[in-house]
């Protein structure tokens, strides 16, 4: 074999063509080559895709330093220097608000869902132990059927061995014949009480019906009780006007924002300073069902499946404006304390 490979080498030489294993070598680097053009190609995604990350984040680094820059040459203005504080404050006094109605509202909806599931639970367990019942009633009829049955056909099988002699032939043969047809009764109750047991221990080891959620009376419970904190948070603000002056704060950046003279953003301040204190403290629990009851009995829905009311039957709530006047406030409509993000649908 080594001779004739040999002698195969040189005729290919001869012949001027390569030899086998030198082929073999060549297609093995061709693939090789595809292979490692492949991984080139998606390691030169890859550093495209990072590098495109990395120009995203220094481009955000760069605006935010832009805007810390511009928000540090605002507040170096004298004039406006107290604004920016009122600015802060008011904002935080929206923050602080809507987190308490956040946790108010996941509150109520964890107790809503533990009351709804408890009665699901309990309709479904009735559910179940009446139909285990009349079940089991059933298996006792049948049992009662199949055991009369039995007994009357071991009464037949005996009368059948009394039946021995010749002259009982007719006698027995009816007998026989009659103690075929218990039997065939007999088989069809077995089968009967086999069915019905199997079916009893599939109910009673069949899961509860699942939770479907929150049904929409429910849901109607946890969003009117939570406009009713809404609205409650600004009743506990020492001035229902700060209300709307932390709603606009928190909707306009500290560039538009107009708080008024530097005696003004100082009252302001410390209004704020009393409100953040009220909702730290705030639990008057009996003012808020009071008013719980109230806007549910005004409450209107757009149809029998809506759970949000209609904005316009939640417009009652008033706040001095600054010419002494009284303004509605609609804290649905106006979404105060983020109201519209905790809201079921």
């Amino acid at each position: 074999m080594t001779f004739l490979r040999s002698l195969d080498r040189l005729w290919r030489r001869v012949r001027g063509r390569p030899a086998e294993d030198h082929e073999q070598q060549l297609m093995r680097l061709y693939w090789n080559r595809a292979e490692l053009k492949k991984e080139l190609s998606a390691l030169q995604d890859q550093r495209q895709a990072l590098q495109t990350k990395v120009e995203t984040h220094q481009g955000a680094v760069r605006r935010a330093s832009e805007q810390l820059d511009e928000l540090a040459a605002y507040l170096g203005r004298p004039e406006v220097g107290m604004q920016g504080l009122a600015y802060f404050q008011l904002r935080a006094l929206w923050t602080a608000g809507a987190k308490k109605l956040a946790r108010f509202a996941a509150d109520l909806r964890s107790q809503q869902e533990d009351r709804e599931r408890a009665v699901h639970v309990a309709e479904c367990q009735g559910n179940r132990d009446a139909q285990v019942a009349a079940l089991h009633e059933r298996l006792l009829n049948a049992q009662s059927i199949a055991d009369s049955l039995d007994a009357r056909l071991k009464l037949l099988d005996r009368k059948i061995a009394s039946l021995k002699w010749i002259w009982h032939y007719w006698q027995r043969r009816e007998v026989c014949n009659e103690a075929a047809r218990v039997r065939a009764q007999w088989e069809i109750a077995a089968t009967n009480v086999t069915d019905l047991a199997d079916e009893h221990a599939t109910l009673v080891a069949a899961p509860l019906g699942e939770f479907p959620g929150l049904s929409v009376d429910g849901k109607r419970v946890v969003n009117t009780a939570s406009i009713a904190y809404s609205e409650w948070l600004i009743s506990c603000l020492p001035q229902r006007t700060l209300a709307p002056a932390a709603r606009n704060a928190i909707s306009v950046q500290i560039f538009d924002a107009n708080l008024g003279t530097a005696q003004e953003c100082v009252r302001y301040m410390e209004l704020t300073r009393v409100a953040l204190a009220r909702l730290n403290e705030a639990d008057n629990l009996p003012a808020l069902k009071d008013l719980t009851e109230r806007i549910r009995a005004r409450a209107t829905y757009r149809s029998g499946i809506d759970t949000v009311p209609l904005t316009e039957s939640l417009s009652d709530v008033r706040a001095a404006t600054e010419d002494g006047k009284a303004a509605k406030i609609n804290v649905l409509l106006d979404d105060y304390w983020s109201l519209t993000q905790v809201l079921l649908r």
